[in-house]
């Protein structure tokens, strides 16, 4: 495919030939009529009328071929010239709508991120607390790695006595208790959702439809992985703590498909939430049929697309060649 600069070469090349064939036409029918002048009749103007007869004869017989085959090639090179000129103008208005389709995408999508920081920020805790700040309290208060648990005190005394020993910060910790302290985490994420639906569904939901909206539209796969990245960059730490758990639910499954696809938790630092890098090195290394056993968990959602950009990026990449 050519350039704009090789499309105006080409058309300087046409009008550079037309102005060519002009100029050869030209001079072949002076070089027509002085031959006859001078071969016949001399440089003077016979008042007879056979010499003019004659004359119109044979410029006729020779010049008009000449300049009927020239007009054909400039009617030619004419019409090119103007598919040039329309192909051009194509051209113009398909980047024009281009920019157009490109500038309502995205002021459609700062809209839409808008519109969900306005939900975050709309939440309300009990005592008064909004925004980010009232999903850090209830991540402390139901779900983070040192919350008491209601439901099954006896692992969260073992979890105490190994915070005592030192044994939970070096990461001394066997596997059954890591499963306990995920199983207390998911049933602590659980009551609290249900307790908060109205605000933490509205959020899940605007956050899938958005990436969505991304991943079914026609932008390129760089424009997908542009704009999906510019969103999750909007992203705080303790929203897509809040992601990650939504992703283990059966109402979350599909978001977590999307969280894959596009590196999600690709900033999520989990060196300071057990639990985090419990769902991050070691749920995944169980087959499904120890997770079902071990913690009910019917499916398992994340892959390694889910934290790494790199290899998010690779596998869009070879989805489209």
């Amino acid at each position: 495919m050519k350039n704009d600069d090789g499309d105006s070469d080409e058309g300087n090349a046409l009008l550079t030939q037309g102005y060519v064939i002009a100029a050869v036409i030209g001079v072949c029918s002076t070089l027509i009529v002085s031959t006859f002048i001078w071969r016949f009749h001399g440089f003077y103007f016979s008042s007879d009328s056979q010499h003019w007869g004659q004359f119109g004869d044979f410029v006729g017989g020779l010049v008009n071929p000449l300049v009927g085959v020239a007009t054909v090639l400039l009617v030619l090179i004419n019409i090119r010239i103007q598919q040039k000129e329309l192909k051009a103008s194509l051209k113009q208005i398909k980047h024009a709508n281009d920019l157009n389709a490109k500038q309502s995408f995205e002021q459609s999508l700062f809209a839409w991120l808008g519109t969900y920081r306005q939900l975050v920020d709309n939440i309300r805790d009990e005592d008064g607390t909004a925004g980010r700040l009232a999903l850090v309290a209830w991540h402390r208060s139901n779900f983070a790695s040192d919350t008491p648990s209601t439901s099954q005190p006896s692992a969260f005394a073992s979890i105490a006595k190994m915070i005592e020993r030192g044994d939970y910060l070096e990461g001394k910790m066997d596997l059954q208790t890591k499963l306990n302290l995920f199983i207390q985490a998911s049933e602590g994420y659980a009551r609290i959702f249900e307790k908060k639906r109205s605000d933490l569904d509205a959020l899940f939901r605007t956050l899938y439809r958005l990436f969505l909206w991304i991943d079914t539209s026609t932008l390129t796969t760089a424009e997908k992985r542009h704009y999906a990245s510019l969103v999750r960059a909007q992203l705080s730490w303790i929203e897509m703590v809040y992601l990650v758990f939504n992703g283990l639910t059966s109402q979350g499954k599909n978001f977590a498909a999307l969280c894959n696809k596009y590196a999600l938790f690709d900033n999520l630092a989990v060196n300071s939430e057990r639990v985090l890098e419990i769902i991050k090195c070691d749920l995944p290394n169980l087959n499904q049929d120890e997770l079902n056993v071990m913690t009910g968990l019917q499916h398992w959602p994340y892959d390694e697309g889910a934290i790494s950009s790199d290899v998010a990026w690779a596998r869009l990449v070879a989805a489209t060649t």
